[in-house]
C-alpha cells in the first residue's frame, strides 16, 4: 500500500509588522525554509488553514509571496495537491477570486463558507488520478454565515446557538465525506480555523481566545469519524485535548516578545491508508531571533555589547524598572541612530509586568504556588521590582512578615 504524506501549515499572516519594521525579508526566508522541506519531503498534499495574510487588506509584497508560493508549488515536479482555507484575518473574496485558475494547478482555495457545503468537500487524486484521501475544507465560519445556515435550537445563548450552528456545520461535511470516501481505505482530514477547547494561546502575540462572539469550541463527538484535523488560528504548535491527530500546526514567525521561548515548525503526517503512522515536526529557524532581557541596566547594557560584538540582526526587548525608562530609551535611540544589528523594539515597565513574570518565572525554578511560602512569595517580587537597595528590601520583608502576622491573628479570632 502506497504511503500518504501530507504537509500542514497555517497562520502565515502576510504583512504582519513586528512594531514598525517591515519583515518582508523574513517572511521569504522563512518560506524559503518552507520550500526547501518540500523537494527533501515531497508530501502528496499541502494544507494551509487560513490566516495567509494579517490583514483583508494585504500589501502588494504580501499578495505576492502568496502568489510565489502558488507558482512554486504548481512547478514542483512531484506535483502535490494544495488546499488553502481563509481565516478571520483573511478576505474570503480575496482568496476566492481566483480559486477556477488555481484549481487548474491542482491548488484548491476555500475562502470563504458556502451555503452549498459539497463545495467544502475535495476529493484529491495524485497525477495518476487515483484518489488519496478526501478534505474537507472548512474556512474560518463568520457569524453572518452561522446566523443564516443555523436552524431552529433549543439554546437561549447566542453563542451557544453559534456553536450549535458551527457543530452542525461541520457534521454535515463530515457526513457528505464519510459517503464520498465509501468503502476507501484512505484518510478523511478535516480543516478549521477556530479556538478549539483545551488549545494554549498566548496571549501577547495578536491570536484572541474568542475568534469573532464565538469563544472556545467544544468538539464532542463532533470530529470522531476524522482520521486528522488540521486546525489553524492558534500560533502554538499543539495537540488538542489530549488527541495526537487534533493538530494546530502553529505560525511561520514569532510576532511578539512573549513568544521568545517558543519554536516555529511545519506539521508532516505520513499515513499508510487510513491510520496515522507518524506525526512529525519540522523545525523553522528564525531569520532573525527575538530576545528578552532581564536583569539591572548595567546588565542588560553589557548583553547589548555582547550582540553587537556578532554583528548578527537581533530584536530586543529590555524589561527595567520604572526610574530606568528614560535612560533605556536613549540608549535605543543611540543604537538606532549608529544602525546598530541590535534593535531594541520595546521597552518594558517592571512593575506592569511583576505578576506575569513571578508567575512565568516560578515554573522555570520547578516551583509551584502550592509550595511557595508568602514571604518567599514576596521576594521575588522584590526582585522584579530591581530596587537595588538592600537597607529598603529588608525594611519591606520585615513590614510584610508583620502584616502577615496580624492578619493569620484576625483569622483565628
Amino acid at each position: 500500500m502506497r504511503k500518504l504524506k501530507v504537509l500542514h501549515t497555517a497562520d502565515w499572516h502576510l504583512g504582519r509588522n513586528l512594531k514598525d519594521i517591515q519583515r518582508e525579508s523574513e517572511f521569504i526566508d522563512v518560506l524559503n525554509q518552507l520550500y526547501q522541506y518540500l523537494e527533501r519531503e515531497q508530501p502528496d498534499l499541502i494544507l494551509l488553514a487560513g490566516d495567509i495574510f494579517d490583514s483583508s487588506l494585504p500589501s502588494i509584497w504580501a499578495q505576492r509571496l502568496y502568489y510565489d508560493f502558488c507558482s512554486r508549488v504548481s512547478r514542483l515536479a512531484f506535483t502535490p495537491a494544495v488546499v488553502i482555507t481563509g481565516g478571520n484575518h483573511d478576505s474570503a473574496l480575496l482568496l476566492d477570486a481566483p480559486q477556477q485558475l488555481l484549481s487548474s494547478f491542482n491548488i484548491y482555495v476555500i475562502g470563504g463558507s458556502y451555503l452549498d457545503i459539497n463545495k467544502e468537500v475535495i476529493p484529491v487524486d495524485n497525477q495518476e488520478g487515483e484518489r488519496i484521501a478526501i478534505v474537507l475544507a472548512v474556512p474560518y465560519l463568520r457569524d453572518s454565515q452561522l446566523k443564516r445556515a443555523r436552524r431552529a435550537s433549543e439554546v437561549e445563548s447566542w453563542s451557544e446557538q453559534l456553536h450549535d450552528a458551527m457543530r452542525l456545520h461541520y457534521q454535515e461535511v463530515i457526513a457528505q465525506g464519510l459517503a464520498l470516501r465509501g468503502d476507501a481505505n484512505i484518510p478523511l482530514i478535516a480543516m478549521g480555523h477556530l479556538f478549539m477547547q483545551g488549545g494554549v494561546i498566548n496571549e501577547h502575540d495578536g491570536t484572541r481566545p474568542p475568534v469573532g462572539t464565538l469563544g472556545a469550541f467544544a468538539a464532542d463527538t463532533t470530529f470522531d469519524a476524522i482520521d486528522y484535523l488540521a486546525l489553524g488560528h492558534l500560533h502554538q504548535p499543539q495537540m488538542v485535548g489530549g488527541r495526537e491527530h487534533w493538530r494546530y500546526s502553529g505560525s511561520l514567525l514569532k510576532s511578539a516578545f512573549s513568544e521568545t521561548g517558543h519554536e516555529k515548525s511545519l506539521t508532516l503526517i505520513s499515513f499508510e491508508g487510513k491510520k496515522i503512522e507518524t506525526i512529525e515536526l519540522l523545525p523553522l529557524q528564525s531569520p532573525i531571533p527575538l530576545i528578552r532581557l532581564t536583569g539591572t541596566f548595567e546588565e542588560q547594557e553589557l548583553a547589548i555589547a555582547r550582540l553587537e560584538k556578532e554583528s548578527t540582526n537581533v530584536y530586543v526587548e529590555m524589561q527595567v524598572s520604572e526610574r530606568f525608562l528614560t535612560p533605556a530609551s536613549m540608549f535605543q535611540s543611540h543604537l538606532k541612530e549608529k544602525s546598530s544589528p541590535v534593535m531594541i523594539l520595546q521597552l518594558t515597565r517592571l512593575q506592569k509586568m511583576a505578576a506575569l513574570d513571578i508567575m512565568n518565572h516560578l515554573p522555570q525554578k520547578g516551583i509551584s504556588l502550592a509550595q511557595i511560602t508568602p514571604i518567599e512569595l514576596f521576594k521575588e517580587r522584590l526582585l522584579v521590582a530591581q530596587l537595588e537597595d538592600s537597607a529598603l528590601e529588608h525594611k519591606l520583608e520585615k513590614l510584610f512578615l508583620q502584616l502577615e502576622k496580624e492578619l493569620l491573628e484576625q483569622e483565628r479570632e
